[in-house]
């Protein structure tokens, strides 16, 4: 008797091999018709689009392909369809040009897309899209490298590349001819000149170098024109051909460069004003032998004199002003005037005229502290002494406050306003001390709550009792509304989190190490503690952030920190900003 698990496993063991038998035996399934898209060409032809489709197997009995053309908006167009015999390795379609919202055909169509579908049986078996660009071997675009202007006695040199505007892929042996044509001006009686043609071919990157005489005159401009014609791939029996062609205007420079110089930038009334300029053309060479004027005009652009001068063979022009003991302080203008040969180029310097000096003793002014809080009083140290080392003993000293600026109408400079705020003397070491009223300038400051600190300008003229000379000193002191200046940079993570850098430092730009705390503030200025960081001795911090929830203003864009630092000696500043989260 045969046990009854006996009789089970060899059920299960003959049923699993009937079935494994079965699977073995199953016929495959058969392959699917597609498109073979890399050996697929469009050819464009008139008006027409002929497009070619290799299967990748011989079509079966009732087998139907239909492709159109889409836009690069996805708009469908010139939709057809076509019956394939059986056995037929590849679809044949001619397409229509597709047109624009004004009826022309459009130009760009390299950027244009062809969609397929193949049906067998009424069943759709594959589809795709392919790049009217990318398979249209007679896709041609000419692009053009030439100068901005022509140079004067240079020869024009231009590089033209012939090659598909999609794919940017080169053609060679593309036939090109290129002329240009100067275009003489026919009032002047020039006869009109006949195009110069060059003929060529791109090489095997596509590219051809073409290369013209030089322009003759100044400003002469010219036309280029360029055709090219693209042959069949490897000079096949039936080859379709592409043209494409470009016009480009270019023009000589007429331009001249000046380089103005004189002897000093200040003079005295009496003295030799020594003038000259330097004439370049565009290439950087010197022009010789090109006349030009110069004019010197006053303050009120009355012209006190005109010279005509002549550029030497290193394109130098130069004169000498002598001036009068009489003549007055002022800004002066000296202009150099082209006669037109250069294109009507000309320049301009100025020269200021004004009565002076030279110093015979030297003045420098200190401040006690590089910044002042409110409370401080800012004290100036002032010193002066003789250019040979020892101090000026006898001198007066006048304080001036200065604030804002003038402008003389009749001298056409600008002048600065200068208020007196005080006077005193220098003792035997050459040593003076001021104390600064500012007070009036904290209380500006603290009600202003955009500025951070503000800078006080001075000036100490001290006057020499032995001589009745004088020099001047301007001095600056500078305000802070906080000891410590506090800076965020943007954060960098996410919506989620971030890292940002403090940076602390005192008003003076020195860094300072501190303690940070930063918070959270919400619309009810309730403050939830965000981080904790130290700024090292180069004022620097890095601190990590994880944001709070969105507000309930529905404002997700940023979040209001505020930063409290405490310097080495206890000093407290707070500082509130915005932080804007990433996206």
């Amino acid at each position: 008797m045969i046990p009854k698990w006996s009789s089970l496993t060899a059920f299960a063991v003959a049923f699993l091999g009937f079935s494994w038998s079965f699977e073995a035996n199953a016929a495959p399934t058969p392959p699917q018709i597609a498109v073979i898209e890399a050996a697929a060409r469009a050819t464009l032809s008139g008006n027409t689009i002929e497009l070619n489709l290799p299967l990748s197997m011989p079509a079966p009995e009732h087998t139907r392909v239909a492709a159109w053309i889409l836009s690069p908006a996805d708009v469908p167009a010139s939709a057809l369809s076509t019956n394939l015999a059986t056995g037929a390795q590849s679809a044949h379609l001619v397409l229509s040009w597709p047109l624009d919202h004004h009826g022309n055909p459009v130009e760009e169509i390299g950027w244009y897309r062809i969609g397929y579908r193949i049906d067998v049986n009424d069943a759709t078996a594959a589809s795709g899209i392919l790049s009217i660009g990318a398979i249209t071997p007679n896709l041609l675009e000419l692009r053009l490298a030439k100068p901005q202007s022509i140079k004067r006695g240079a020869p024009i040199s231009i590089r033209v590349f012939a090659g598909n505007p999609v794919t940017r892929k080169p053609f060679h042996g593309v036939r090109l001819t290129a002329a240009l044509s100067f275009d003489n001006d026919s009032e002047n009686g020039k006869p009109a000149n006949m195009p110069i043609v060059r003929l060529g071919a791109t090489n095997a990157s596509g590219e051809a170098i073409f290369n013209f005489p030089a322009a003759t005159d100044p400003g002469e401009s010219a036309t280029l024109k360029v055709e090219g014609t693209l042959t069949g791939e490897r000079g096949a029996e039936k080859s379709a051909l592409a043209h494409a062609s470009l016009e480009s205007d270019i023009e000589a420079s007429d331009r001249a460069f000046f380089s103005d110089e004189t002897d000093k930038p200040l003079h005295k009334p009496g003295e030799v004003v020594h003038l000259r300029t330097l004439l370049f053309d565009d290439a950087h060479h010197a022009v010789a032998d090109v006349p030009l004027v110069l004019k010197i005009k006053d303050a009120d652009n009355k012209t006190l004199l005109e010279e005509p001068l002549k550029t030497n063979r290193f394109g130098i022009a130069f004169y000498d002003w002598k001036t009068s003991p009489q003549l007055a302080p002022g800004d002066y203008e000296a202009d150099f005037d082209g006669d037109g040969s250069m294109g009507g180029a000309g320049s301009d310097i100025t020269l200021p005229i004004e009565r002076y000096d030279l110093p015979e003793f030297n003045v420098t002014a200190a401040m006690d502290r590089g910044f002042y809080l409110t409370g401080q009083a800012p004290v100036v140290k002032i010193h002066a002494w003789y250019l040979f080392g020892k101090p000026l003993p006898a001198g007066t000293i006048s304080l001036y406050r200065l604030d804002g600026e003038n402008w003389n109408t009749r001298r056409n400079h600008v002048e600065e306003k200068a208020e007196p705020v005080a006077k005193g003397a220098l003792d035997e070491d050459g040593n003076a001390s001021f104390t600064l009223d500012v007070k009036s300038d904290f209380d500006v400051l603290a009600g202003d709550t955009y500025e951070r600190y503000t800078d006080l300008s001075w000036r100490a003229i001290v006057t020499d009792a032995s001589t009745g000379r004088s020099e001047p000193r301007k001095f600056t002191v500078r305000l802070s509304r906080d000891p410590v200046h506090i800076y965020l940079s943007e954060p960098l993570g996410d919506e989620r989190e971030g890292d940002v850098i403090a940076s602390t430092s005192y008003a003076d730009g020195t860094p300072v190490a501190c303690k940070l705390e930063l918070d959270w503030m919400d619309e009810n200025s309730k403050a939830t503690r965000a981080a904790t960081a130290a700024a090292n001795r180069f004022g620097l911090a890095k601190v990590h952030l994880r944001y709070p929830a969105v507000p309930s203003d529905g404002n997700d864009s940023e979040r209001s920190l505020r930063v409290i630092a405490r310097d080495p000696e206890g000093r407290i500043t707070t500082y509130d900003d915005t932080i804007r989260p990433q996206r």
